[in-house]
């Protein structure tokens, strides 16, 4: 969750990502990532796209499925650290 850089939050961010989304679709993320770069998925812009577009409704989602005692200033702080990457990414690609 810590980058030393902004291209690092931004490349984490994605990944954070790809692997909720993975989770939530109950495909297994190691076998989706090790797959895309064997075949050198064409369409990873795409997806990038498509990622970035989720972040909003996956945070909703996970944040749904959290314990009601889970602490809300630890929980905005992690779904933050997802959010603004992802938020400064969108900016960088326009």
């Amino acid at each position: 969750m810590f980058s030393n850089s902004v291209a690092g939050a931004d490349a984490s961010v994605v990944i954070y990502i790809l692997m909720l989304i993975c989770r939530a679709c109950d495909v297994e993320p190691y076998s989706y990532t090790t797959f895309e770069v064997r075949v050198k998925f064409p369409l990873t812009e795409e997806i990038i796209e498509e990622l970035l577009a989720a972040t909003s409704r996956v945070i909703t989602g996970v944040s749904k499925l959290l314990p009601k005692d889970f602490p809300s200033d630890v929980a905005k702080r992690i779904f933050q650290e997802l959010e603004d990457p992802a938020q400064a990414m969108k900016k960088q690609r326009e």
